[in-house]
């Protein structure tokens, strides 16, 4: 699919002491290891694999999201779907996912976290006979705090404009990444999530965020 827009953001949408509520509570559950697979149904089962991603998480149940903070979400989700055009259907949003990507100096890796090119959507669909159509990722941390750690997508309507004669495709010019508007603490943005996207690896520093996906019946 083609759309003018493949990320819609909302600068400073939520305030310090509700991202820092999120990080609260965060810190009062369990941290896991990031993992990736199983997407479609058990979204908290899947495999561990340190050269796709690397990175610490908290999943958010029921009564762990504060309402009024799931109500702006909701109030978010609805302007972005209604401002770019993709209207996709959606049903209802799955369990959040808190996100730490920490810089080498705490994982004792040879680089710091990341999640390399993926998609948050999937060929198969869940239990409900539905799938995930809209990602977004809320910022929880300044961007003085981290470097690297950039998020980037794929717009895919560009990618073969310059194909030729060539098999090879120069997906350089193709590659977006997040503008500096978004990345202070408390903004959101928004993606269809067929959009392969990443995050690049931390150089420094600890890089906080919150995200979800949103669900509804396939495309007609």
């Amino acid at each position: 699919m083609q759309y003018n827009n493949y990320l819609y953001g909302l600068p400073g949408y939520f305030t310090e002491e509700e991202c820092n509520t999120l990080i609260e509570i965060a810190n009062c559950n369990k941290i896991d290891e990031g993992k990736i697979g199983n997407i479609s149904n058990n979204q908290e089962e899947g495999n561990k694999d340190d050269n796709i991603r690397s990175s610490s998480i908290v999943w958010f149940h029921g009564q762990m999201m504060p309402q009024s903070i799931e109500q702006k979400i909701h109030t978010a989700m609805n302007e972005a779907l209604t401002t770019t055009g993709w209207n996709f259907d959606i049903a209802y949003r799955q369990a959040y996912q808190y996100t730490i990507y920490d810089a080498p100096e705490t994982t004792k890796k040879d680089r710091g976290d990341f999640y390399t090119w993926h998609q948050d959507s999937s060929p198969d669909l869940d239990n409900n006979g539905q799938k995930r159509k809209l990602s977004f990722t809320l910022q929880l941390s300044h961007p003085d705090e981290y470097e690297g750690g950039y998020f980037q997508w794929l717009e895919p309507d560009r990618v073969f404009d310059r194909m030729s004669n060539s098999p090879i495709v120069d997906m350089t010019n193709s590659i977006k990444t997040l503008p500096h508007s978004v990345k202070d603490k408390g903004s959101i943005f928004f993606f269809p999530s067929f959009i392969h996207h990443q995050v690049t690896p931390v150089t420094r520093g600890q890089r906080k965020s919150f995200v979800g996906w949103c669900v509804g019946n396939q495309y007609v």
